[in-house]
């Protein structure tokens, strides 16, 4: 089976539902932007707020709602290709139970990254995308998943803890806000929303992908080092 096969062709349909699905939401705030009809009445309301305001934010939380969908696909896929990896090359077979459930205790990417590396010598560090960043999807999708807010449909960032970078999946403008009002470097007073644009969803595909290339060739090249 050539499982990175399969997994492009996930990426490439994420890829195509988002540019189909996003395009009416896209145009709706455009043209709000640009006071074209239906969105080209000039006046306001009564408090003050400039018309169509509330179409311009479902709008654009739509996108926003459809890249956290989106990336949750793209988590989904890279964990279903790492686990037939492990499947099909017999990574696990040395590793009972409890073993597998210590490697994994820290999240899937660092347990299917201890157990090729152990097995196999590739070493996810070693290829084209940093493990953080993966980690980081992984992550990112949790957050969205495991959203408990009733009042917003765009989840939150876990609490920020010492060490960790910030976040990629959040709006520059909110990080700024934020920098200025949180004076300790180590946590955040507010923690950022999950924030899944066009070029933070791209940029994730684009790197799960060249990770899966790399993975794929790497891999191969000790399943089977005479064919390589």
């Amino acid at each position: 089976m050539d499982v990175g096969w399969f997994f492009e062709q996930r990426v490439a349909f994420i890829h195509k539902l988002y540019a189909g699905a996003s395009a009416p939401f896209v145009e709706t705030q455009r043209k709000i932007e640009a006071d074209e009809p239906p969105f080209d009445d000039p006046r306001f309301f009564d408090d003050g707020e400039p018309p169509f305001l509330a179409e311009f934010l479902e709008a654009r939380d739509s996108v926003d709602v459809l890249g956290h969908a989106c990336l949750c696909m793209l988590s989904s896929a890279l964990h279903a290709y790492l686990h037939t990896c492990d499947v099909l090359y017999g990574t696990g077979r040395d590793l009972d139970d409890e073993i597998r459930k210590k490697l994994f205790r820290k999240g899937w990417v660092r347990g299917y990254n201890t157990i090729f590396t152990r097995v196999h010598g590739v070493r996810f560090s070693d290829g084209p995308v940093p493990v953080p960043f993966l980690e980081e999807i992984v992550l990112t999708r949790n957050a969205i998943q495991h959203q408990l807010s009733v009042t917003s449909n765009r989840p939150n960032h876990p609490e920020h803890k010492g060490g960790r970078a910030r976040p990629f999946f959040a709006s520059e403008d909110e990080m700024r806000t934020l920098s200025h009002l949180d004076t300790d470097p180590k946590s955040w007073l507010m923690p950022p929303t999950v924030h899944v644009n066009a070029d933070k969803l791209n940029a994730a595909l684009n790197a799960a992908t060249s990770f899966v290339t790399w993975f794929d060739k790497a891999l191969m090249a000790k399943v089977y080092p005479a064919s390589v």
